[in-house]
């Protein structure tokens, strides 16, 4: 193998690490703000809301990163 061909899989593998990284910060950030956008609606107030994982770790499904271990 050549350097340039060595060079180029190691920026794709970059790239999509990034990619994917980048996919799971943006959806952990949604879940968050989702969250919070449905305990406002629901009547909580502004300065009562303190921390939001304990919501987010109720919810089914994947919540990316948020469940509390």
């Amino acid at each position: 193998m050549d350097i340039k061909k060595v060079l180029s899989v190691i920026i794709a593998l970059l790239v999509i690490g990034g990619a994917v990284w980048g996919y799971f910060v943006y959806k952990k950030h949604e879940v968050k703000e989702t969250v919070h956008e449905y305990l406002i609606k629901k009547g909580t107030q502004e300065n009562q809301i303190t921390v939001l994982n304990p919501f987010i770790a109720n919810l089914q499904g994947d919540n990316f990163g948020c469940r509390k271990t």
